[in-house]
């Protein structure tokens, strides 16, 4: 596919209806293929973060040595930790009234960068604060659940369905990405892993 066609397509909400079927099956599977490749480089990882979830887990397991039955308990030193992280990073990182805050890059001798920053900065926090009522309990959780997995996302998209901007955390194991990928900004492929009913589907499509 061209950059030309690329660019046609930036304002489409479905560029699947432009396509013929050739073309999407070509997609599919490199869609599917990639998957693959990352979900396997991943192995370690999953494991990694599945034998810490069951250290942290405070469930009653009867140990069979040195004697069936014998007690197998678990302190909860990591399940404080990871409270008292979420406290500290809530706290310090949801304080401030206005959330969003811009920076001046260069000379502003007339102040119009002021005056710009300002009003995103503003728009933008209408944005956290009433188009997006559950962005901070959200946040608040995801500062919570990151130190048991090491590694949690946020997705931030607009809403075509409800019209109005959508914050999502994506948490594991809701997401593949290639453990090779050393910052999002370069990452080939990342997939987020939805539960959705065909009805959900529908709507989006």
């Amino acid at each position: 596919m061209t950059i030309k066609k690329l660019v046609k397509y930036i304002d489409t909400l479905n560029i699947a209806e432009d396509l013929d079927e050739a073309e999407l099956t070509k997609i599919g599977e490199r869609v599917k293929r990639q998957y693959e490749e990352d979900f396997e480089s991943m192995t370690d990882w999953i494991n990694s973060v599945e034998n810490g979830i069951k250290l942290m887990k405070q469930e009653y397991q009867p140990r069979s040595t040195p004697w069936e039955g014998a007690s197998n308990y678990k302190d909860p030193i990591l399940t404080e930790a990871a409270i008292r992280f979420g406290d500290k990073a809530t706290l310090e990182l949801l304080r401030p009234e206005n959330l969003v805050s811009c920076g001046i890059i260069g000379k502003d001798p007339r102040g119009e960068k002021k005056k710009v920053s300002e009003a995103i900065s503003e728009a933008m926090n209408y944005q956290v604060y009433h188009q997006m009522p559950d962005w901070r309990a959200d946040q608040e959780r995801l500062f919570y659940t990151l130190p048991n997995v090491g590694t949690v996302f946020k997705k931030m998209v607009y809403d075509a369905v409800e019209e109005t901007p959508e914050s999502t955390v994506i948490n594991y194991p809701d997401f593949v990405v290639n453990q090779a990928t050393k910052s999002m900004e370069k990452c080939r492929s990342f997939s987020h892993i939805l539960d959705m009913s065909k009805n959900d589907v529908e709507v989006r499509v």
